[in-house]
């Protein structure tokens, strides 16, 4: 899983040795990793090739994002990452 965060969109590619991951449903809460001051939940929207996106927007600094995935065949998939948004 590979995150970014620009232009006022969170993004999330999802691939498995280099092919995109088929899943239903994808949601993160994302929040800075020392407070749940700025929490908040987002669905993310397929855009194609195993890439999510939802608009959100983000201030500078270290932030965690807590994934999560349903496979099309139900199985489940969770995964936290840090991210730095620049400023």
């Amino acid at each position: 899983a590979v995150v970014d965060y620009s232009d006022g969109a969170f993004t999330l590619n999802l691939s498995q040795d280099g092919k995109p991951v088929a899943v239903d449903l994808v949601s993160a809460m994302i929040g800075h990793p020392a407070s749940s001051r700025e929490d908040r939940k987002l669905t993310l929207t397929a855009l194609g090739g195993g890439v999510f996106s939802a608009e959100t927007k983000l201030a500078p600094g270290l932030w965690q994002a807590d994934l999560s995935a349903v496979a099309s065949d139900g199985t489940p998939w969770t995964h936290a990452i840090r991210f730095r948004v620049e400023g």
